[in-house]
């Protein structure tokens, strides 16, 4: 399992692995999602599947793999899930603009739905829609 004094590591991001990015999934997941201190380290994670799948590291199975992991993108009531399922068609409907105008989390997710907001707010997520 990836600890968080490896998130902050620098030369944990230079060689990521497969087992490494899927420990990440499954850590966050089990405390209920990212603090504010990690969202810098899984931000990189997210930016480098595009790379990670170019180069071959891991293939679109790992991840939908990882998109099954991550209750939080079952539902529509998160940022994130929102934006996946698209219950209006298109992922910047009315409902999510509002969610993330108002700052509303959801009770369960609202780790993810901070990082989510905060992800976006900070310019990431360019290439999010492919992955997620």
């Amino acid at each position: 399992m990836i600890t968080t004094s490896q998130m902050r590591s620098s030369s944990a991001l230079n060689g990521l692995t497969k087992s490494e990015l899927f420990d990440l999934v499954c850590t966050l997941n089990k405390k209920g999602g990212p603090e504010a201190h990690e969202y810098e380290y899984l931000n990189k994670c997210i930016n480098s599947i595009p790379i990670m799948l170019s180069k071959e590291l891991i293939n679109l199975e790992d991840v939908e793999n990882i998109k099954d992991q991550c209750d939080f993108l079952k539902t529509d009531s998160t940022v994130a899930g929102h934006a996946k399922l698209k219950p209006f068609g298109y992922a910047g409907d009315y409902l999510i603009i509002d969610k993330i105008y108002r700052k509303k989390v959801s009770e369960k997710y609202f780790k993810w739905d901070h990082h989510a907001m905060e992800y976006r707010r900070c310019g990431g997520g360019e290439k999010q829609e492919t992955i997620f």
